[in-house]
């Protein structure tokens, strides 16, 4: 399969299709973060990830764990990063 813009823009809109038809599944919103992560969407994956947690959806432990991963907030921690003077 060819996994160039082209190819990406498809699995894009068949990720989409999937989730359209099954919202409450796992797998279709982490086929949809796995096409996000290959296109380098990371408002798309930040998206995604509100919308799992929006809707509710069922997580595995492992979705979980996955979920936890790309959700994460892009923010230092407190007390990290630059010092202030």
């Amino acid at each position: 399969f060819d996994s160039g813009v082209g190819g990406l823009t498809v699995l894009k809109a068949l990720a989409d299709r999937l989730v359209g038809k099954w919202p409450g599944r796992e797998e279709t919103w982490f086929a949809q973060i796995k096409v996000l992560q290959q296109m380098r969407d990371g408002a798309g994956i930040r998206a995604a990830a509100r919308e799992i947690r929006r809707r509710g959806v069922y997580l595995s432990p492992e979705g979980r764990a996955s979920l936890a991963f790309w959700d994460r907030d892009d923010k230092p921690a407190e007390g990290k990063g630059e010092a202030h003077a």
